[in-house]
């Protein structure tokens, strides 16, 4: 599964900057047909955009990207994200938590 995601994030980014290189050549051309001095505004976002795509791809294959965001994401108090995840009324998201004191544990998987 990794590895399909890191082929389809690598697909995507070399055909952006593929893209880039055909724009930027079609234009080069038109400048010279008709000496026009046209800018193209979407040549920094495709540059940027297909960067990113393949450091993510890359960051996903080397596994660099999972150990950054472990790094940053470490410091978040543990079950954060119930507080922001809405289980329809279903499921209380402070139920979750049924030991709020770690000494009053029973069970080793507590």
């Amino acid at each position: 599964m990794k590895y399909i995601i890191v082929f389809i994030l690598l697909v995507i980014g070399i055909i952006t900057l593929l893209r880039l290189r055909g724009t930027y050549i079609q234009e080069k051309i038109r400048k010279m047909d008709m000496k026009i001095d046209d800018i193209n505004l979407f040549k920094k976002p495709r540059i940027i955009v297909g960067s990113v795509y393949i450091v993510i791809a890359f960051g996903i294959l080397f596994n660099y990207l999972t150990y950054f965001l472990m790094w940053l994401l470490d410091p978040l108090p543990d079950r954060l994200i119930f507080n922001f995840i809405n289980f329809a009324g279903i499921i209380d998201p402070l139920a979750m938590n049924r030991i709020m004191d770690i000494s009053a544990s029973i069970y080793p998987h507590e």
